[in-house]
């Protein structure tokens, strides 16, 4: 088994399976079968059908940001994730069986706030998000189930709950 660190805003108890595809069914169907309706949701549609193009000719070996779940492989990089992007979440040490797909992508590159035009700026991130060994905020896609070990406390450290 392989550990990993989850973030989530749901209370998750030692044992529950999480299953992948959780954010790529929001995405697909957009939350609620809407019609983007903010800048927002516009960039989030148009970022993921731009990373799951770029997967599809670059990667296919690896777990679609549609069908996975996200994990960080390190404690540190989860409390990163968690304070720029999630707060208030918690982090939960995870496990996958051996031998489940993996990809460790660079967040950092799919973030926004990156200096350039829009379109280059993403193609030419999401070639790189599935191509290159990440520089930045690594970010684990699994592409099975994974199983809830522990929540962390607050700090990153571990909080048996078992």
């Amino acid at each position: 088994m392989a550990t990993y660190f989850h973030v989530s805003t749901t209370d998750l108890v030692a044992g529950t399976v999480l299953q992948p595809g959780n954010w790529g069914d929001r995405t697909r169907h957009f939350i609620d079968g809407r019609s983007p309706g903010t800048v927002k949701d516009a960039l989030i549609l148009t970022w993921e059908a731009t990373l799951e193009a770029t997967r599809l000719l670059a990667n296919t070996a690896a777990p679609s940001r549609l069908n996975c779940v996200f994990a960080c492989g390190q404690m540190e990089d989860a409390v990163t994730f968690r304070d720029g992007y999630r707060q208030g979440a918690a982090i939960y040490e995870i496990e996958a069986p051996d031998g489940t797909p993996v990809h460790v992508g660079d967040f950092s590159l799919i973030s926004v706030g990156r200096p350039g035009t829009m379109i280059d700026v993403w193609v030419v991130g999401s070639a790189s998000y599935w191509r290159d060994p990440p520089a930045g905020l690594k970010e684990v896609l699994i592409g099975g189930p994974v199983t809830v070990i522990k929540k962390c406390g607050a700090d990153g450290k571990a909080e048996d709950r078992r």
